[in-house]
């Protein structure tokens, strides 16, 4: 799936492994919301700390299942982990505009 992100903060940036990974903050959706945030992988730096951007980003994902102990009965059971990929396009991302 792909999307804009139209108007994000670069919050931290990491290079491992050959990748860039960038993490942004949207704004929150109200002043009684919190601000989104997403770590995004890219073969090139999205930015810098503190920068705004816009990026076009591809979703992917998975759920994974984690066996876990039920605490209050003993019991073992099941917890489906969401595991979330985003992926910039950087042919399309760039500085946001003011």
């Amino acid at each position: 799936m792909k999307f804009v992100i139209p108007k994000a903060q670069i919050k931290k940036t990491l290079f491992l492994n050959g990748h860039h990974y960038t993490v942004i903050v949207v704004p929150a959706a109200d002043a009684y919301s919190q601000p989104t945030s997403y770590k995004v992988k890219s073969a090139a730096p999205l930015g810098q700390t503190g920068q705004e951007i816009t990026c076009n980003v591809t979703m992917s994902g998975f759920v994974r299942e984690k066996p876990y102990k039920d605490k209050d009965t003993g019991q073992q059971k099941i917890y489906d982990e969401q595991v979330v990929n985003f992926e910039a396009e950087l042919a399309h991302s760039s500085p946001a505009k003011q």
